[in-house]
């Protein structure tokens, strides 16, 4: 399962599915935004920010205990 996280990296909604995580990626949804799987570099969170702005989203997998 996966949270989607905005440009501010809050959480927009949870318990995404492994099927709706890989559709998002694929950016074949036509909903304008751009995805990617979260966490990574701190760099790269900065340019994506500048270069996307408020278009872009975050998947990060939830941690199950």
């Amino acid at each position: 399962m996966y949270n989607l996280l905005d440009a501010t990296e809050a959480v927009i909604e949870s318990n995404l599915s492994e099927e709706t995580a890989a559709v998002l990626m694929e950016h074949t949804n036509g909903d304008g935004y751009f995805y990617f799987y979260y966490p990574m570099e701190t760099e790269q969170v900065e340019t994506l920010k500048q270069e996307k702005g408020e278009f872009i989203r975050f998947l990060k997998r939830e941690v199950v205990e």
